[in-house]
């Protein structure tokens, strides 16, 4: 039985709410009659005793960690807190698309009901990191030097012999669904970058550009030169001349002698990413820099004169969300995904509490 204002915030738990509705729940369950509930305070308006209860009751609560003010913004869950099946992100009451989903890469993909403009992903690298070396390591620990109690767990990796495959198979869905003169962008190491090239261009896309970024930190090698780069592979769907394609020159890169833009495809000045003190997703983390670049140069938005929320952003391999943040700051709409639940928790509170509070 509900008696009082906690015992009905507490039916709640798992869902997003509005101070407006809390206080209508309340009054639904009819516990604010109690104690005087409807006494007004003083110097407070149409301030009543009950309503202070609720109040004081988020405010014990969020004290706990068993509630979380987000704003303006808010998220409407479909699913539970730990195995979250969707998420929808509010911005301002305004119905921009920005949604999260549970799912393979091919089925976020298919899930829109618009086609893209950009399709900006960085997916698994086929590197094991979910199997252990041996002898008790850590492969996570192993290959970052990296205290893995401070990684989200849950991460899937491709294996080696199946990456080909994997990326035919995704790279082949994402091509049926970027609009003529839109983009596909591809995060990778070396090596998955010549298998992202071919298969997208057995999908029919064109390459445009291959993009060369500095790593600040090289993996550990003893028998082969140490990877020290990533490489970002740009292909677009139909003709280099389409009329529908849009490029504009990161404005943060250098310029020739006559201040003329002229973006090079090597950057050598993304810094290295880390989040000190701080929980972060797996294989070492995406710079937003990098990020930011791509959706500047490749989709419409207000820092060149385009309406905000207009251009579509797809990433299909969620992961820590830096794909997502970099929209929510940029203002691009965006849809993206991942197998892992805890990447759609991470990302969310990411946003709410990075970028949003």
């Amino acid at each position: 039985m509900l008696r009082t204002e906690r015992d009905v915030i507490e039916t709640l738990a798992g869902a997003t709410v509005t101070l407006d509705e809390l206080y209508d729940a309340c009054e639904a369950a009819r516990v604010v009659d109690r104690d005087d509930g409807h006494a007004p305070i003083d110097g407070h308006g149409t301030d009543t005793v009950w309503r202070r209860r609720v109040r004081s009751t988020l405010q014990s609560l969020r004290k706990q960690g068993r509630a979380e003010r987000v704003g303006r913004s808010q998220w409407v869950i479909d699913g539970d807190r730990c195995r979250p099946e969707r998420a929808l992100l509010i911005l301002g009451g305004e119905p921009h698309e920005f949604e999260l989903m549970l799912g393979d890469a091919a089925s976020t993909l298919r899930s829109s009901d618009e086609m893209f403009d950009l399709v900006l992903t960085d997916p698994p690298w086929a590197l094991d990191v979910t199997d252990s070396p041996g002898d008790g390591v850590d492969r996570v620990e192993h290959a970052y030097v990296r205290d893995s109690s401070k990684v989200v767990d849950g991460y899937r990796e491709v294996p080696a012999h199946q990456y080909a495959e994997f990326s035919e198979r995704w790279i082949t869905t994402a091509a049926t669904m970027i609009r003529p003169g839109g983009y596909l962008a591809v995060i990778t190491g070396p090596s998955g970058a010549a298998r992202v090239q071919v298969a997208a261009e057995d999908a029919g896309l064109e390459h445009m550009n291959t993009v060369v970024v500095r790593r600040p930190f090289a993996m550990r090698t003893t028998r082969k030169y140490a990877h020290s780069h990533t490489v970002v592979t740009i292909l677009h769907a139909g003709p280099f001349r389409n009329r529908l394609r849009y490029f504009a020159a990161p404005d943060d890169l250098p310029t020739a002698r006559s201040g003329r833009s002229y973006p090079l495809d090597v950057w050598i000045d993304v810094p290295k990413y880390e989040r000190h003190g701080r929980l972060r997703y797996p294989c070492g983390g995406l710079h937003p820099t990098i990020v930011r670049r791509i959706v500047h140069s490749l989709t419409r938005g207000p820092e060149a004169g385009f309406d905000p929320w207009s251009d579509l952003v797809c990433d299909p391999f969620l992961g820590g969300g830096t794909t997502a943040a970099v929209c929510v700051d940029e203002r691009r709409r965006f849809r993206g995904g991942d197998l892992n639940p805890n990447s759609l928790r991470f990302s969310m509170a990411r946003l709410a509490t990075e970028h949003l509070a």
